[in-house]
This record gives structure tokens, C-alpha cells and sequence, in this order.
């Protein structure tokens, strides 16, 4: 079980699981601001970083974030006009 599924666990609403999710992530760019600036400028610039370097477990967390807008969409909690996309790409 990943960090991220594990913060979540006992979150009893998908904004509550997308504003925990939203604070360990930028908690950890806080903590490795050099790791993270490499990390955004490759998922920027190169789409072969995503699909073949990182891929399955990458891909894995960013779909957590627009599994859980998602989610909230389905039970009203969010909008349905948000493209849980683009709260993904925004977020991250």
C-alpha cells in the first residue's frame, strides 16, 4: 500500500481524501525542492518519462487524485463539470 493510499484510508469523503492527498504532496516538494523541480520539468517536457521510466507507479498516483474528484463527482460532492483530469495535472 502506497503512502498516498494510506493517508486516505479512513477519509470519509472524497474531498477529505483530495485536500490529504493535496497536502502530502506538496509537503513532499516542500521537503525536496530540488527532486521535485527535475521531476515537474521531465513530467512537462517529456511524455516518454511518464509512459516508459515511471510509468506504473506514477501513473498509479496520479490517477489517485482524479479517482478521488471522480468519486466525489458520482456522490455530489464535486461538481460534475470539473474534468478530474485536469484537477490531476493541476495539482501535480
Amino acid at each position: 500500500r502506497t503512502v498516498a493510499r494510506a493517508a486516505i484510508a479512513d477519509a470519509t469523503t472524497s474531498a477529505e481524501s483530495l485536500r490529504r492527498m493535496a497536502v502530502l504532496h506538496l509537503t513532499a516538494i516542500e521537503r525536496n525542492p530540488a527532486v521535485a523541480s527535475v521531476l515537474i520539468v521531465e513530467l512537462r517536457q517529456s511524455a516518454a518519462f511518464v509512459r516508459d521510466v515511471e510509468k506504473p507507479r506514477l501513473a498509479e498516483y496520479l490517477d489517485l487524485f482524479e479517482a478521488q474528484v471522480r468519486r466525489g463527482q458520482e456522490t455530489g460532492e464535486f461538481r460534475r463539470d470539473v474534468h478530474p483530469g485536469a484537477v490531476k495535472r493541476a495539482l501535480f
